[in-house]
């Protein structure tokens, strides 16, 4: 994925609702479209340590919330409890890996 400038409010607002379109047909499909994300090795955004997750729409690429910081961030651990700033637990965080 390439880097996005935005410039104008134009472009804020347009990317705004791609986001939120993207957000709507998570949800809608039970997370088929996140569940089809690779699970790979990222960076917690909260301590650094390595973990992994998938890639949640809302943190840079590469970083999200590690394993070791679900309780220290407050995010939910029950999985299907989507969470703004992190994902969800099971699909992008917290997941068992075989």
């Amino acid at each position: 994925m390439g880097i996005i400038v935005i410039t104008t409010t134009e472009q804020a607002e347009a990317m705004l609702k791609i986001l939120e379109a993207d957000h709507r047909l998570s949800q809608a499909d039970d997370y088929a479209r996140e569940r089809a994300k690779p699970i790979k090795w990222m960076e917690c955004c909260c301590c650094g340590e390595g973990y992994k997750g998938r890639q949640w729409f809302n943190q840079d690429t590469g970083y999200g919330l590690g394993d070791c910081c679900v309780k220290m961030c407050g995010a939910s651990s029950e999985p299907g409890e989507e969470a703004e700033s992190y994902g969800v637990a099971g699909i992008h965080f917290l997941i068992e890996v075989e």
